[in-house]
Protein backbone atom coordinates (compact mmCIF):
# COMPACT_ATOMS: atom_id res chain seq x y z
CA UNK A 1 0.00 0.00 0.00
CA UNK A 2 1.64 3.70 -1.07
CA UNK A 3 1.57 6.56 1.73
CA UNK A 4 -1.12 8.54 -0.60
CA UNK A 5 -3.52 5.01 0.30
CA UNK A 6 -2.92 4.52 3.75
CA UNK A 7 -3.70 8.17 4.87
CA UNK A 8 -7.13 9.17 6.09
CA UNK A 9 -8.73 11.40 2.93
CA UNK A 10 -11.67 12.86 4.52
CA UNK A 11 -12.04 15.19 8.06
CA UNK A 12 -14.33 12.61 8.76
CA UNK A 13 -11.98 9.47 8.75
CA UNK A 14 -8.83 11.67 9.99
CA UNK A 15 -11.30 12.22 13.38
CA UNK A 16 -12.49 8.77 13.42
CA UNK A 17 -8.83 7.77 13.58
CA UNK A 18 -7.54 10.23 16.14
CA UNK A 19 -8.60 8.85 19.90
CA UNK A 20 -10.26 11.15 21.95
CA UNK A 21 -11.95 11.75 25.12
CA UNK A 22 -15.84 12.02 24.10
CA UNK A 23 -15.69 14.86 26.65
CA UNK A 24 -13.51 16.84 24.66
CA UNK A 25 -15.63 16.26 21.54
CA UNK A 26 -18.22 18.77 20.39
CA UNK A 27 -19.83 17.76 17.39
CA UNK A 28 -20.93 20.61 14.46
CA UNK A 29 -23.84 19.48 11.85
CA UNK A 30 -23.17 21.14 8.76
CA UNK A 31 -26.79 20.59 8.28
CA UNK A 32 -29.67 23.07 9.02
CA UNK A 33 -31.75 22.47 11.54
CA UNK A 34 -35.00 22.26 10.90
CA UNK A 35 -36.92 25.23 11.88
CA UNK A 36 -34.24 27.41 13.10
CA UNK A 37 -32.87 30.06 11.03
CA UNK A 38 -30.10 29.62 8.88
CA UNK A 39 -26.31 30.74 10.87
CA UNK A 40 -25.02 33.40 8.46
CA UNK A 41 -22.20 35.57 7.85
CA UNK A 42 -23.35 36.91 4.69
CA UNK A 43 -24.75 40.39 5.51
CA UNK A 44 -27.39 40.31 2.86
CA UNK A 45 -28.76 37.35 3.92
CA UNK A 46 -28.58 37.96 7.61
CA UNK A 47 -30.10 41.44 6.97
CA UNK A 48 -33.35 40.17 5.59
CA UNK A 49 -33.96 37.18 7.53
CA UNK A 50 -34.23 39.68 10.42
CA UNK A 51 -36.06 41.90 8.37
CA UNK A 52 -38.54 39.13 8.14
CA UNK A 53 -38.71 38.48 11.42
CA UNK A 54 -39.29 41.79 12.48
CA UNK A 55 -41.70 42.49 10.18
CA UNK A 56 -44.01 39.63 11.41
CA UNK A 57 -44.36 41.47 14.23
CA UNK A 58 -44.59 45.30 12.87
CA UNK A 59 -46.80 45.56 10.09
CA UNK A 60 -45.53 49.03 9.92
CA UNK A 61 -42.27 47.58 8.30
CA UNK A 62 -41.57 47.39 4.66
CA UNK A 63 -39.32 46.97 1.96
CA UNK A 64 -38.60 49.90 -0.03
CA UNK A 65 -35.42 51.64 -1.94
CA UNK A 66 -32.83 53.85 -1.42
CA UNK A 67 -29.76 54.72 -2.92
CA UNK A 68 -30.49 52.35 -5.74
CA UNK A 69 -31.18 49.42 -3.82
CA UNK A 70 -33.34 47.83 -1.27
CA UNK A 71 -34.03 49.13 2.16
CA UNK A 72 -36.43 48.50 5.20
CA UNK A 73 -39.19 51.28 5.82
CA UNK A 74 -41.43 51.92 8.94
CA UNK A 75 -44.01 53.52 7.04
CA UNK A 76 -42.77 55.80 4.71
CA UNK A 77 -39.42 56.23 6.60
CA UNK A 78 -36.39 54.62 6.15
CA UNK A 79 -34.97 52.80 8.50
CA UNK A 80 -32.19 50.30 7.59
CA UNK A 81 -30.07 48.83 4.73
CA UNK A 82 -27.48 46.72 4.21
CA UNK A 83 -24.15 46.32 2.64
CA UNK A 84 -23.88 49.73 0.88
CA UNK A 85 -20.10 49.46 -0.56
CA UNK A 86 -19.39 46.91 1.97
CA UNK A 87 -21.01 48.86 5.05
CA UNK A 88 -22.61 46.24 6.75
CA UNK A 89 -25.58 46.92 8.49
CA UNK A 90 -26.52 50.63 8.06
CA UNK A 91 -29.19 51.71 10.36
CA UNK A 92 -30.94 54.94 11.57
CA UNK A 93 -30.78 55.90 15.40
CA UNK A 94 -30.54 59.08 17.19
CA UNK A 95 -27.45 61.22 16.95
CA UNK A 96 -26.12 60.90 20.55
CA UNK A 97 -26.54 56.26 19.65
CA UNK A 98 -24.72 56.78 16.23
CA UNK A 99 -22.08 58.94 18.14
CA UNK A 100 -21.86 56.40 21.19
CA UNK A 101 -21.54 53.53 18.57
CA UNK A 102 -18.59 55.33 16.39
CA UNK A 103 -16.84 55.96 19.70
CA UNK A 104 -16.74 52.16 20.80
CA UNK A 105 -15.30 51.28 17.36
CA UNK A 106 -18.62 49.38 17.10
CA UNK A 107 -19.79 51.72 14.34
CA UNK A 108 -18.38 54.14 11.47
CA UNK A 109 -19.73 57.09 10.23
CA UNK A 110 -21.94 56.07 7.26
CA UNK A 111 -21.37 58.89 4.34
CA UNK A 112 -22.33 58.32 0.79
CA UNK A 113 -20.78 60.57 -1.37
CA UNK A 114 -18.80 62.27 1.39
CA UNK A 115 -21.17 63.72 3.39
CA UNK A 116 -21.82 62.29 6.58
CA UNK A 117 -25.43 61.25 7.84
CA UNK A 118 -25.51 62.16 11.32
CA UNK A 119 -28.25 59.77 11.80
CA UNK A 120 -27.05 56.73 10.27
CA UNK A 121 -24.09 54.26 11.38
CA UNK A 122 -22.83 51.57 9.61
CA UNK A 123 -21.99 48.05 11.77
CA UNK A 124 -19.56 46.53 9.61
CA UNK A 125 -19.60 42.87 11.59
CA UNK A 126 -22.56 41.08 10.86
CA UNK A 127 -23.98 39.67 14.07
CA UNK A 128 -27.16 38.32 14.48
CA UNK A 129 -27.88 39.31 17.77
CA UNK A 130 -26.53 42.57 17.71
CA UNK A 131 -27.83 44.27 14.10
CA UNK A 132 -31.64 42.15 16.01
CA UNK A 133 -30.85 44.82 18.63
CA UNK A 134 -30.19 47.82 16.47
CA UNK A 135 -32.85 47.28 13.93
CA UNK A 136 -35.12 47.52 17.14
CA UNK A 137 -33.70 50.44 18.48
CA UNK A 138 -33.56 52.01 15.10
CA UNK A 139 -38.16 50.94 14.49
CA UNK A 140 -38.23 52.73 17.84
CA UNK A 141 -36.56 55.88 16.76
CA UNK A 142 -37.82 55.91 13.48
CA UNK A 143 -41.22 54.48 14.58
CA UNK A 144 -41.52 58.16 16.89
CA UNK A 145 -40.87 60.52 14.32
CA UNK A 146 -43.68 58.09 11.81
CA UNK A 147 -46.58 58.71 14.54
CA UNK A 148 -45.20 62.26 15.58
CA UNK A 149 -44.06 61.46 19.01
Amino acid sequence: MDEAESKPSSALERLASVSLDCQDVILVSEEPHLGAAPMTTDPETLFWSLAAELQRDDPRLQEGTIMSGRCLRVGPEFLALVDYKGSGLVVKLPKRRVAELIETGEGRAFGPAGKVFREWVAIPVPDRERWRALLLEGITFVGAAVSGA
